[in-house]
């Protein structure tokens, strides 16, 4: 019998540290959008980037604004993703505007500046900002070639997607971001 109650508490022991460690290393997801998930590193990522923004250039930012606003943008990119997905877009397009990106803009002077400003490596910066953009502009232009508008596109999506959240003080209700 004291086996069976070691192995027990040994087993929930177990799990308790496992969730604590997936949790502290953000490898949950915290929002879905059609099925596909966004993970908290992304999120946190973000957040602590401009927590670090904050600090260093001492301008006031409405915290709650900007998480909402990084909700958002990570719901719009999600959903930007997709379309590019369902239309076959390779990521080497991706990929190739944003190299392009660095050069002219001089990868090194970027990647000093990130560090600087945000915390962030030259990756980070990437997948945080410039891999979104780019994956925005390229939509963007396919849909000007069919005589489409991308913010028009945009709304509609947000709309009609199913979107939840987790662990995280918003809902998404009749597309919109509201606060629990």
């Amino acid at each position: 019998m004291r086996k069976v109650i070691f192995y027990v508490f040994s087993v929930l022991g177990l799990v308790f540290v496992v969730l604590v460690f997936v949790l502290y290393a953000h490898w949950h997801p915290i929002i879905t959008v059609n099925g596909s998930r966004i993970w908290a590193g992304d999120y946190f990522g973000q957040v602590n980037g401009f927590e670090r923004y904050r600090r260093i250039t001492n301008e006031e930012l409405d915290e709650n604004a900007v998480r909402r606003g990084i909700v958002l943008v990570l719901i719009a990119d999600s959903l930007t993703r997709g379309e590019l997905l369902r239309r076959e877009i390779a990521d080497g397009e991706i990929d190739m505007r944003v190299e392009e990106a660095l050069k002219i803009r001089g990868r090194e002077k970027l990647e000093k500046a990130t560090k600087q400003l945000y915390g962030w490596t030259i990756r980070d910066f990437k997948r945080f900002s410039l891999e979104p953009q780019a994956r925005q502009d390229i939509l963007a232009a396919l849909f000007e070639k069919e005589g489409k508008e991308f913010n028009a596109w945009l709304q509609e999506e947000l709309q009609t997607a199913a979107i939840k959240i987790y662990f995280l003080p918003y809902l998404w209700q009749a597309g919109e971001l509201i606060d629990k």
